[in-house]
C-alpha cells in the first residue's frame, strides 16, 4: 500500500538524540559483524564530530562563503508519517538521509578560464525501515530532498556558489536513483590479490623508496599539489570541452581525515594499537594515500597524485611499493582502485602486468558503489564532465 504524501513531512533535523536513533536503525544493514548497533552508532557519532562534518563552522568557510558557510558539512533529514502515532519524537520517522556537502569546483563555458566554487552535496545514508518498505517512503524522500536544495539554488538573489550546486550519490541499487535525476556514471574497479607478485614484477624495489610517511594530519602542502592539478586539469577539460561544464570536489585535509576516522574506529577490533600510516609521499611531492578497509581486508588507494616533472610509470612503483608493503604489515589480503585513479592509459605497464597475475575478473570489476550525479538546473547531466569521480570524494 502507498500511503498519500500529503501525510509525509520531510525536515532536516538537528537534534542528536534524534540522529541517534536514524543510525541506530540503519545500523541493520551497515554495522557488519564486527559492530554492535551501539558501536555503528557511536562511530557515526565520531563522524559527524569531525572537521569535513562541521565545516559550516570552521572560520575559514564562514570568511570565504559568508551566510552560506552554513549548507556546508554534515547534514540530517527524516521524512514523517503524520498518520502514525505521535509517542515520541521518532515514533513517526519513516525514513532517513544524509548529506556531506562540501566545496566543490567548476568551470562553465562562460568562466572566462576561472574555476569557481559551488555547493557539492553528497547523498548517503538512504535507509528505510524494514517495517515501512515498499509503500513508497524512500521515493518521496529523495525528491523532498532534491526539493530542498533546488528551492536553495532558485531563491532570488543566490549566488552561483548554490545556483551551480551539484548533487551526486554512490547507489548499492543500480540505477535507482536516475528516475530522481541521478545519472549513473559507473567505474569499475581492480581487485589485486597477488601483492608479493606485483612488488617483485612491477615494482622492483627491494628497500623502501626515500619519502615519509603519512599521518593523520601534516601534509596541508600535498593537497595543495592536488589541489593545483584538479583546476590545471578541469581547465584543460573546458578548452577541449569549450561547450561543456566540468565539476570535481575539490580536495582536503579534511576529507581524507573522515577516512582515516572510520580507519581508526574499526582497527580497534583488529589490531592491538591503531594505525599510524595512511599514505606515502617521495621527496618531490608526488603521493599515494590509502584506506584500512579492515573487515574486507583491503586496502584501498583514495588518491594518487604524481607531479608533472616525475615519471608517472616509474613514479607510481615506487608509491605502490610502500602501499604493498602497508597491506602486508597490516595482514590486509588486497588492494583496490577505481580506474578513474589508476588507469590503463596512463599506466600501461603496471596493466600488463595485472593482467599475467590477476584473474580477469579480478580486473574492471562491477563497482558495488555506483556514481550517480545530478546536474544544476537546466544542465544536462550528459553535458557535465565529472573530474576525479574516484573514491576520495565518497561518502
Amino acid at each position: 500500500m502507498t500511503i498519500q504524501s500529503k501525510h509525509l513531512v520531510f525536515e532536516q533535523v538537528e537534534n542528536p538524540e534524534i540522529i541517534r536513533f536514524t543510525h541506530l536503525q540503519n545500523s541493520q544493514i551497515w554495522r557488519t559483524k564486527y559492530l554492535t548497533s551501539e558501536e555503528y552508532a557511536e562511530r557515526e557519532r565520531i563522524l559527524g564530530q569531525s572537521e569535513i562534518a562541521k565545516e559550516h563552522q570552521s572560520n575559514h568557510a564562514r570568511k570565504q562563503f559568508a551566510e552560506y558557510a552554513q549548507y556546508l558539512g554534515l547534514k540530517y533529514f527524516v521524512l514523517k508519517n503524520l498518520e502514525l502515532p505521535n509517542t515520541s519524537e521518532t515514533s513517526q520517522i519513516v525514513s532517513s538521509c544524509e548529506t556531506l556537502n562540501r566545496v566543490g569546483w567548476y568551470t562553465k563555458p562562460e568562466s572566462s578560464g576561472n574555476v569557481q566554487p559551488v555547493l557539492s552535496i553528497c547523498v548517503g545514508g538512504v535507509f528505510t525501515s524494514e517495517e515501512n518498505r515498499g509503500k513508497g517512503y524512500a521515493s518521496v524522500m529523495i525528491e523532498r530532498l532534491n526539493q530542498f536544495y533546488d528551492k536553495l539554488a532558485d531563491a532570488p538573489g543566490s549566488p552561483s556558489f548554490l545556483k551551480d550546486k551539484v548533487m551526486f550519490l554512490y547507489s548499492e541499487v543500480g540505477d535507482y536513483y536516475a528516475k530522481f535525476g541521478y545519472i549513473s556514471r559507473h567505474v569499475p574497479v581492480h581487485s589485486v590479490h597477488h601483492l608479493d607478485e606485483l612488488l617483485e614484477r612491477y615494482c622492483g624495489e627491494e628497500v623502501q623508496p626515500e619519502g615519509r610517511f603519512l599521518g593523520f594530519s601534516g601534509y596541508e602542502d600535498l593537497i595543495d599539489l592536488q589541489g593545483n592539478s584538479f583546476q590545471e586539469k578541469m581547465l584543460q577539460l573546458q578548452v577541449t570541452n569549450p561547450d561543456l561544464r566540468v565539476f570535481s570536489v575539490k580536495p582536503s585535509l579534511a576529507i581524507y581525515q573522515w577516512f582515516k576516522h572510520r580507519d581508526i574506529y574499526i582497527s580497534q577490533k583488529f589490531l592491538e594499537k591503531p594505525p599510524t600510516r595512511f599514505g606515502f609521499a617521495l621527496p618531490t611531492g608526488s603521493h599515494i594515500i590509502w584506506h584500512h578497509h579492515w573487515t574486507n581486508g583491503v586496502l584501498y588507494i583514495l588518491k594518487v597524485h604524481i607531479v608533472g616533472e616525475d615519471n608517472p610509470e616509474s613514479t607510481l612503483k615506487k608509491l605502490l611499493a610502500a602501499c604493498i608493503r602497508e597491506a602486508i604489515a597490516t595482514k590486509l589480503t588486497h588492494l583496490e582502485f577505481w580506474d578513474d585513479e589508476i588507469n590503463k592509459a596512463t599506466h600501461p605497464s603496471l596493466f600488463e602486468v595485472l593482467s599475467t597475475i590477476e584473474d580477469k575478473t579480478s580486473l574492471y570489476q562491477e563497482n558495488s558503489s555506483r556514481s550517480a550525479i545530478r546536474a544544476p538546473k537546466s544542465v544536462d547531466a550528459e553535458n557535465l564532465i565529472w573530474h576525479n569521480n574516484t573514491k576520495f570524494c565518497w561518502f
